[in-house]
C-alpha cells in the first residue's frame, strides 16, 4: 500500500493534541481524540489501568489529572502505518515528568505507546492506546521546588 502522508500528519496532529490536552486538563478535548469505544492499558511499575469506552477512559483522566500534580508527556519518532481509508497504527517512544505536589515525589518514564486509529466522520480518532513502561523511576523530595506556574493548578477556561 502506498503511504498516506496526509493521513500520517494528521495521526500524528491527533497524537500530539491528545498529550498537549491532557497536559493542560482540557479534558473536552482529550474526548474528542477518542473513539465511542476506545480502549486503553496503561501498565506502569506501580499501576495497571485497562478501560473501554471513552467516558470511561476520560472519567478516569479526571480523577488522576488534579491541581496537586505538574505533568508533561512528549511523544517521540513516530512509526504509523496507514492499513485502510478507516484504519492506522502507530508506535510512539513517549516519555513523561511528573510532579506529585501533596506526595512530594517526581516520576519520570518512558514507554513504548502501541496506537491504533480509526477514522469516524472524516476524523482520526484514537481507538486503543496501550503502552508497558520500559523505564521508571518515582524519587521522594526533601521539599517542592519553587512553582512559579502549573497548568493543572489554574482551572482551565
Amino acid at each position: 500500500m502506498s503511504l498516506r502522508l496526509e493521513d500520517i500528519e494528521r495521526i500524528k496532529q491527533l497524537q500530539y493534541r491528545y498529550y498537549r490536552s491532557a497536559d493542560t486538563g482540557d479534558l473536552v478535548e482529550v474526548a474528542r481524540c477518542f473513539t465511542t469505544k476506545a480502549s486503553v492499558a496503561w501498565i506502569g511499575g506501580s499501576y495497571r489501568v485497562e478501560l473501554t469506552g471513552r467516558e470511561a477512559i476520560v472519567g478516569a483522566l479526571r480523577a488522576m489529572l488534579h491541581a496537586e500534580l505538574a505533568i508533561i508527556h512528549t511523544a517521540h519518532h513516530p512509526e504509523i502505518t496507514v492499513h485502510s481509508a478507516e484504519a492506522a497504527e502507530g508506535i510512539w517512544y513517549q516519555t513523561d515528568w511528573t510532579l506529585h505536589l501533596k506526595n512530594k515525589t517526581v516520576t519520570q518514564g518512558a514507554c513504548l505507546a502501541r496506537m491504533t486509529y480509526q477514522r469516524e466522520e472524516g476524523v482520526w480518532r484514537i481507538a486503543h492506546y496501550g503502552y508497558t513502561r520500559i523505564y521508571e523511576q518515582v524519587e521522594p523530595l526533601d521539599q517542592l521546588p519553587q512553582i512559579t506556574a502549573h497548568a493543572l493548578g489554574t482551572p482551565h477556561a
